[in-house]
């Protein structure tokens, strides 16, 4: 039997379990919770650890973060004592309002303005606040972005009074189906389900219209676009793994909502000979008014701040005029980087002007932007059996993202986002 190891010599200081005690143990607190909450919040795995990696800077603390859609590994202390945390988490999904809230959380701590205790408290209250939108609310914005996203996509009236009730319908189940686990498993393909077989249905009772347009913006806000246009922007700064593992969950969804869609047709008796465009098309001007309601919708169903409204609309706009006038300039599917780009250079200049995340136009103008709907008309295409079509599509699909993230980067490099010079760290002695 080996004799026991000698006691460390006088001086010595042996690492243990509870080497972080006392405040450093509450900043260490601090640092998790922020991550946590950014993270349930919507944001991306470069903005969850880069503001984790803020917090612990501010208060002396050696850290190393990593990130992925479902867990956040913290690591604090140096390589031979360094003490690692592991958070399980869930995807969430955007929430603006809370995101700006943290952003103030932030801001606090980068003047010193805030102790690890009362950043703690702040932060529960942030996530612990009630919903500014009650069950009404919501289910009017996704009707209106459905009605929106129609009129947008070339519908016609009828079209567009068709897509904002299925729109509504499937907020409905989607508010239905939250704190259930079971219900939330099957939730995206049952909501394209009855989504497709509603629009098939009424396109043989209430007259013709294009049941294709009309599906797609009845689910608009089911399309991951603004998922994918994360997984990029992570796979494109080196976050590898997070940005694979959110393509790949991009990638399920779609397969599910075409999957419902398919069921929803087949019971439906879906006919392609009375699927056909609407005659009559609707005034030039009701597609501006479409893209500004649309944006004021995403904004709602992103759950930001009523003051932040004005801001989201003219953000919107200004993007699509950019879209439009890239497309004319550089085709179609390049033409996205151009109002992508100019997304991310007014959200930039808005963040270092007035303050703010930059998310809070960012994101809802990447969805006026749409990026998501081409990719689903190319899986429903090869399910159509249109092979050719659907392999073009998906193409598109690609350089259009691409051509996104592309816009969002040159942004960040034409105008950084404002970050503020930290303060000496605290000392914990």
């Amino acid at each position: 039997m080996p004799p026991p190891a000698p006691p460390p010599a006088s001086g010595a200081h042996a690492p243990t379990p509870d080497a972080v005690e006392g405040p450093a143990s509450d900043a260490v607190r601090f640092v998790l919770r922020l991550g946590r909450a950014f993270h349930t919040c919507g944001a991306a795995a470069p903005r969850v650890e880069e503001v984790m990696g803020r917090a612990a800077q501010r208060f002396g603390l050696e850290g190393q973060f990593f990130t992925t859609p479902t867990s956040i590994f913290a690591g604090f202390g140096p390589d031979a004592r360094q003490r690692t945390h592991l958070l399980r988490v869930e995807p969430g999904e955007i929430h603006l309002e809370r995101l700006s809230r943290l952003d103030e959380v932030i801001a606090a701590l980068d003047v010193g303005r805030i102790a690890p205790e009362e950043g703690l408290a702040r932060i529960e209250r942030i996530v612990g606040a009630q919903p500014r939108y009650g069950t009404v609310a919501l289910l009017l914005a996704s009707a209106v972005a459905s009605a929106a996203a129609a009129r947008i996509l070339g519908a016609g009236a009828r079209g567009v009074t068709v897509a904002a009730g299925i729109g509504a319908l499937v907020a409905l189940m989607s508010r239905g189906g939250e704190g259930r686990p079971a219900l939330e498993r099957v939730l995206v393909p049952l909501t394209a389900f009855v989504a497709s077989a509603l629009t098939t249905l009424a396109g043989r009772w209430a007259g013709p219209f294009s049941v294709h347009i009309v599906t797609l913006a009845g689910i608009i806000a089911l399309l991951p676009g603004l998922a994918l246009t994360n997984a990029l922007t992570e796979v494109s700064t080196n976050h590898l793994v997070s940005g694979t593992a959110r393509l790949t969950g991009a990638f399920v969804t779609f397969v599910s909502l075409v999957f419902g869609v398919a069921m929803g047709r087949q019971v439906a008796g879906y006919d392609p000979a009375r699927a056909a465009a609407e005659a009559g098309a609707l005034a030039g001007w009701t597609e501006w008014l479409a893209v500004a309601v649309a944006s004021l919708a995403f904004g709602a169903l992103l759950r930001a701040r009523r003051r932040d409204m004005g801001w989201i609309v003219a953000s919107g706009l200004l993007v699509f005029v950019g879209g439009r006038i890239g497309a004319r300039l550089l085709g179609p599917e390049l033409g996205l980087f151009v109002g992508a780009l100019i997304a991310g250079l007014l959200s930039n200049l808005r963040g270092r002007l007035l303050g703010g995340s930059p998310i809070v136009t960012l994101a809802p103008s990447v969805l006026v932007l749409v990026p998501g709907s081409v990719g689903f008309r190319s899986l429903v295409a090869l399910l159509d059996r249109e092979v050719l079509g659907g392999i073009e599509l998906a193409f598109r699909t690609a350089l259009m993202l691409t051509a996104l993230v592309a816009g969002l980067l040159i942004a960040n490099i034409a105008v950084p986002v404002a970050r503020r010079r930290l303060p000496a760290p605290r000392a914990f002695r």
